[in-house]
């Protein structure tokens, strides 16, 4: 973003940049009530229309709605929906949101739909010891970061759920061997939607591009579910596999990983895991299997796992 930015003339200088997805606006809304913005309101509701909250439904149909003219600010509702949510929170007496915001705006934080880059190095460091900076962590042991990116136009990713399991193999002279296998279905039947009628599908072909960062040095075995070759290079000072597939409305999809890790397993020492969780994700299920004990969570924010 940084170096998009700087191309840009007439630029102002800034600090840094914060990214707030919209989990953090739910959030808001579902505390405060709705919000009224030119006359209008936005609320954490419920839409039929979408099976998804109100102000997501609209405000999407706001930037995405076609028109009959040129629209260079099809955005700029974000701005005035922030402006209203700070006013009425600035004129409330402190008792009615004050606590309850500050408590979900740290919950965001440390489930990563709140992250910040600054360009203060000292600042930045405070952001990233509050896990607020969305740094890929260096980690002494194994290490798993599954990336996600919907490179469709619609919001399938509001549907689609996520399953991770892995399972940890380790031979008698010490080498560990794992198979990530990553279930994605969509339970959302498609959008019967026309843009002519000017109205929204949003849940479409998810398009996704995964990426699996893991401990620099893995070797990739076997691959299955991808639907090109699955590659591998080093970026961020780990190992990333990186493949595609797609998931339909109302659809499944499958893709598996089998890799060796660059370490052995030592006897007598713990086995410790770090998984990263990608910002603005949040809900994945995820299976561990190693030897005969399994550890089963939904991944919110970034968790370590030591089996004895």
């Amino acid at each position: 973003f940084t170096e998009i930015y700087n191309t840009v003339s007439g630029r102002k200088k800034v600090d840094g940049i914060i990214a707030i997805d919209t989990h953090v606006l739910q959030k808001i809304l579902e505390i405060m009530g709705p919000v009224d913005v030119y006359g209008y309101k936005y609320s954490a509701e419920n839409d039929k229309r979408c099976n998804c909250p109100q102000v997501i439904y609209e405000l999407e149909l706001y930037a995405d709605k076609p028109a009959g003219y040129l629209r260079g600010e099809r955005k700029d509702i974000i701005g005035a929906l922030m402006n209203s949510i700070m006013r009425k929170i600035l004129s409330s007496p402190p008792r009615q949101y004050w606590g309850q915001i500050f408590q979900a705006g740290v919950e965001e934080i440390q489930k990563k739909h709140i992250l910040a880059y600054l360009y203060d190095e000292t600042q930045q460091k405070g952001v990233e010891n509050f896990n607020m900076g969305g740094r890929i962590k260096t980690y002494d042991g194994d290490y798993l970061h599954v990336n996600d990116v919907n490179f469709a136009g619609a919001k399938s990713n509001m549907y689609v759920k996520e399953a991770v399991e892995q399972k940890i193999e380790t031979a008698g002279d010490g080498t560990i061997t794992k198979t990530v296998t990553i279930n994605y279905k969509n339970p959302q039947p498609p959008d019967d939607c026309s843009l002519e009628r000017g109205e929204l599908c949003l849940n479409g072909e998810l398009r996704n591009v995964l990426r699996l960062y893991v401990p620099k040095g893995s070797i990739l075995l076997d691959s299955n579910g991808s639907e090109v070759k699955v590659t591998s290079y080093e970026e961020l000072d780990k190992t990333v596999f990186e493949g595609f597939l797609r998931v339909r409305p109302m659809g499944s999809a499958q893709i598996q990983l089998k890799y060796q890790l660059p370490f052995k397993a030592q006897k007598g020492k713990e086995y410790k895991m770090l998984i990263q969780k990608q910002g603005g994700k949040g809900g994945e299920e995820y299976i561990v299997n190693y030897g005969s004990r399994t550890e089963k969570f939904t991944l919110e924010t970034d968790r370590e796992i030591t089996f004895k």
